[in-house]
């Protein structure tokens, strides 16, 4: 079959246990909004986003850790002319050596073709691995 006669696959639900580390899950603190409640927490080498306020409790998973991430922490205090209101940041560290930044919508947006919900990677650290001058 070629890619036009494949059916239409739309994402209902995106689970994952959270890791066992105290830093692994958070609210975020810069939901002004009623509706926009967001918790980003580590499940293994992925982050999860769920809102569990919004009727359908969308997901989004964001991989690109690519070993189990330890700690998460969401940025607040940032001016509206880097992170508008309507936006959220947070960073995560994990065993692979990697500390990402993510920014996206405080409302996921569940038609992204790519399950993160219109978040994005925005910054990383240097690999440690490649950049070993010992």
């Amino acid at each position: 079959k070629t890619m036009k006669n494949l059916p239409k696959v739309k994402r209902e639900f995106i689970a994952g246990s959270c890791n066992r580390f105290t830093t692994a899950a958070q609210f975020c603190p810069t939901s002004k909004e009623e509706n926009t409640s967001l918790l980003a927490y580590c499940s293994s080498s992925t982050i999860i986003l769920y809102s569990p306020l919004t009727p359908s409790h969308p997901s989004a998973s964001l991989t690109h850790h690519h070993d189990q991430v330890n700690s998460l922490c969401w940025v607040s205090g940032i001016p509206d002319s880097f992170l508008p209101p309507d936006q959220g940041l947070f960073v995560t560290g994990g065993n692979d050596g990697k500390i990402l930044v993510f920014k996206g919508p405080l409302i996921l947006n569940m038609d992204d073709p790519t399950a993160q919900g219109g978040w994005n990677l925005i910054a990383q650290n240097e690999d440690q691995t490649t950049n070993n001058n010992n």
